[in-house]
């Protein structure tokens, strides 16, 4: 009953799963829990990639400081057809459009997706 929101921060190369977040809501205060477990994960300077959420540039900042690459994907999205085919149903439309923005550090030099 109601929506449910997963966070997971996921390694490029292995597809380990150093963290994840289950919340009822998709707010800073979640956001800021998250981004704060990972960065208890994490050794080395990470390299990050988000959506456009705004709460991530905030929680990005206070748990790495200066200590991270981070960019921003935020993608556009086409109309939906309407059509409503079982494989599709809980999809998104296809990608448009993908506006890249280097948040800190310099992620576009260490092949992000930016």
């Amino acid at each position: 009953m109601g929506d449910v929101w997963t966070y997971c921060a996921i390694d490029s190369d292995t597809k380990l799963v150093p963290s994840y977040h289950v919340s009822s809501s998709r707010n800073h205060k979640e956001t800021i829990a998250f981004i704060t477990d990972v960065a208890s994960r994490l050794k080395n300077r990470p390299l990050i990639s988000s959506d456009g959420l705004r709460s991530y540039i905030e929680a990005v900042e206070n748990a790495f400081g200066a200590d991270v690459d981070y960019g921003m994907a935020i993608k556009q999205y086409g109309a939906d057809s309407g059509q409503h085919h079982q494989e599709r149903r809980y999809s998104a439309p296809g990608v448009t459009s993908i506006d890249r923005r280097v948040v800190a550090g310099r992620p576009e030099s260490r092949n992000a997706l930016l």
